[in-house]
């Protein structure tokens, strides 16, 4: 195996390694997600899921990627994304915002991961 192409396979799983100890609550949805890998990329519906999980723990949402699912490829879609950590008051009202935005794009056929603070 070429060198470069081993270091590359050992930073890519060193990565995953701690994104799976990171991600403890984003764990109990992989099975959901519809890209092999870490983090979850989930479907509207598993996403309001986690949100209302993340809600049920305490957990608040960053933030929410929006993706094109091609096969085994995503594009990230920037228009179809929110951030939330950089809203000073931060409070319970990221989960609301966040379903309401995943429910607002249940019929667009688009994809997300859900960022977490844990």
């Amino acid at each position: 195996m070429d060198k470069s192409l081993e270091i590359h396979n050992f930073q890519k799983i060193s990565c995953e390694v701690i994104n799976r100890e990171m991600g403890r609550i984003q764990d109990e949805f992989l099975i959901n997600s519809v890209i092999k890998g870490f983090p979850p990329i989930l479907n509207p519906e598993d996403a309001i899921s986690l949100v209302r999980f993340c809600r049920e723990q305490k957990v608040k949402v960053l933030g929410i990627d929006g993706f094109h699912v091609y096969g085994q490829s995503i594009q990230p879609d920037m228009t179809e994304s929110i951030e939330f950590s950089s809203n000073l008051r931060m409070d319970s009202d990221c989960w609301c915002a966040a379903e309401q935005f995943l429910t607002a794009r249940i019929n667009r056929g688009l994809f997300f991961e859900i960022v977490v603070d844990e």
